[in-house]
């Protein structure tokens, strides 16, 4: 049955990712959930949903941190209530670290 469904209708799977700090914690006393919330977190959720589905849709400042070790795609920048403007890029593919290849291979889309 799982075969069929995978087979009839493929799984759209879409990633945000943004870096910054957050609070972590437990809920619950009976059912204990770990947890994560502050504005990284609904960074994150905005990017991803606002992202390209079967990508890894990335913010500014995450970039920031994996940009050499990429290729990417520059996306429309998207407005996220109570955050404002989100720059937002799609990561293509990783390079392998150190080899410099990266630079060469940034692409942007023209928005």
């Amino acid at each position: 049955m799982i075969k069929a469904a995978k087979a009839s209708s493929p799984w759209d799977v879409r990633v945000g990712v943004h870096v910054g700090p957050v609070v972590a914690g437990v809920v619950g006393r009976k059912h204990a959930l770990f947890d994560v919330w502050g504005n990284t977190v609904n960074t994150a959720s905005r990017i991803e949903s606002h992202g390209i589905i079967n990508g890894v849709n990335v913010s500014k400042e995450a970039l920031a941190e994996i940009g050499d070790q990429c290729v990417y795609d520059r996306l429309e920048k998207c407005e996220a209530k109570g955050l404002g403007t989100i720059d937002m890029y799609n990561v293509l593919e990783l390079v392998g670290s150190g080899s410099g290849s990266a630079t060469k291979k940034r692409r942007q889309c023209n928005n």
